[in-house]
């Protein structure tokens, strides 16, 4: 996989979570390690607007 596509609202709502999510102590190896690959993976966002 070489990208992320999401809709807006979608991409809207994880960009408020993920940059920041490894630094929550109570979540997993797992998605501390998928914070990582989120921020480094390239974002295509559709919208109609």
């Amino acid at each position: 996989m070489g990208a992320f596509i999401f809709g807006r609202v979608t991409h809207e709502l994880k960009a408020e979570y993920w940059p920041t999510a490894d630094q929550d102590p109570d979540i997993s190896a797992e998605l501390v390690k998928f914070a990582g690959i989120w921020r480094e993976m390239p974002k295509f966002v559709f919208s109609r607007n």
